[in-house]
C-alpha cells in the first residue's frame, strides 16, 4: 500500500523541506513530492506547476502530480502550513476511501449571498467560474449536484488543505480538476469529492482543527491530542514549533503501536 505524500507551498517558504522531510520521512520515506506555484524561485526540490493566484487551483496542481507519478495506491495532499498526524490517521484509514474535511455549507448559485459573507465568492475564481462550469455540465452531473448537496445548483465550500484519495478515484478526479480549473480550492475540492463518489460511504470526515485567533491558545492542548489528526495552520518558522509537532507525532506513533498490539493480542 504506498501512497505519495504531496506538500504544496502557497508561498516560497523552502527553507521548511528539510523540517518537513524529518516529521514525514518516517510514514513515507521517500515517497513525498514538494509543489509549488511555477512563479516562485526555483529549487530543484521542489516540482513548479501552472497553478494560478495561491492556492486557488491547487486541486489542478495536485491532478497533474498525480498524471506524473501515478503508480500509487493513494495520494495524500497537504500545505505546507498543515501539521498532520499521519500515525492516528493512518491507523483508522479505509485505503479504498476518500478522507477529507466535511464540507461545511453550501451556495447556491442562482441565490445570491452577501458579498461580505465570504470573500471566495464574487471573484472570477467564485460564482462566475462555477456558472461557467455548470452550463456544460451533464443531467447526470447536475442529478449528482442536487442528490449531494439537496439543491439541483449548489456547490460545497469548506477549508481543503488536505485530504486523502485513493487510486480508484484519480482517474475521474483528475478529469474534474480540469473542468473546474478556473474554480477556487475550496469550492472545487468539495464539490468534486461528491461527484465522483456513488455513495456516502465513499467519504470519511477528517478529524482535525482550524486553531485560527483564540484557538491558537489553546496549541498545547490540541498537542497533547494523539488522536487529532490535524491541525491548521501550523507555521514552521520557529523551531520550537517544529519540535513540538515532531513531539506530538512520535507520542502519537507509540500510543498507536500500542492500541494495535493490543488488537492483534486480543484478537
Amino acid at each position: 500500500w504506498k501512497i505519495l505524500l504531496i506538500v504544496f507551498f502557497n508561498h516560497p517558504f523552502f527553507a521548511h523541506i528539510p523540517t518537513l522531510q524529518r516529521l514525514y520521512s518516517k510514514t513515507f520515506g521517500k515517497h513525498i513530492v514538494f509543489v509549488a506555484n511555477e512563479n516562485t524561485p526555483f529549487d530543484e526540490r521542489v516540482l513548479r506547476v501552472p497553478q494560478g493566484y495561491g492556492g486557488v487551483h491547487l486541486h489542478l496542481a495536485v491532478a497533474q502530480v498525480i498524471q506524473q507519478r501515478p503508480d500509487y495506491d493513494g495520494y495524500f495532499h497537504m500545505g505546507d502550513d498543515v501539521a498532520v498526524n499521519f500515525p492516528a490517521l493512518l491507523s483508522r484509514i479505509n485505503p479504498e476511501k476518500i478522507r477529507a474535511v466535511r464540507w461545511e455549507s453550501k451556495n447556491d448559485v442562482f441565490k445570491p449571498i452577501p458579498s461580505e459573507t465570504w470573500g471566495h465568492w464574487f471573484v472570477p475564481w467564485g460564482l462566475p467560474s462555477i456558472k461557467e462550469v455548470f452550463s456544460c455540465f451533464s443531467a447526470k452531473s447536475m442529478a449528482r449536484i442536487e442528490e449531494a448537496f439537496g439543491c439541483k445548483h449548489c456547490v460545497g465550500k469548506c477549508p481543503s488543505d488536505l485530504a486523502y484519495l485513493p487510486s480508484r478515484f484519480v482517474g475521474n478526479f483528475c478529469r474534474m480538476a480540469y473542468i473546474f480549473r478556473k474554480t477556487y480550492v475550496e469550492i472545487a475540492i468539495p464539490t468534486i469529492f461528491q461527484l465522483i463518489t456513488d455513495k456516502p460511504e465513499d467519504l470519511d470526515n477528517l478529524r482535525g482543527t482550524y486553531a485560527w485567533g483564540e484557538g491558537r491558545k489553546n496549541m498545547s492542548h490540541l498537542l497533547n491530542n494523539v488522536n487529532l489528526e490535524f491541525i491548521h495552520p501550523m507555521k514552521l518558522s520557529k523551531n520550537e514549533t517544529a519540535e513540538r509537532v515532531e513531539s506530538w507525532l512520535n507520542r502519537s506513533a507509540t500510543e498507536h503501536s500500542r492500541k494495535q498490539r493490543m488488537l492483534l493480542c486480543n484478537a
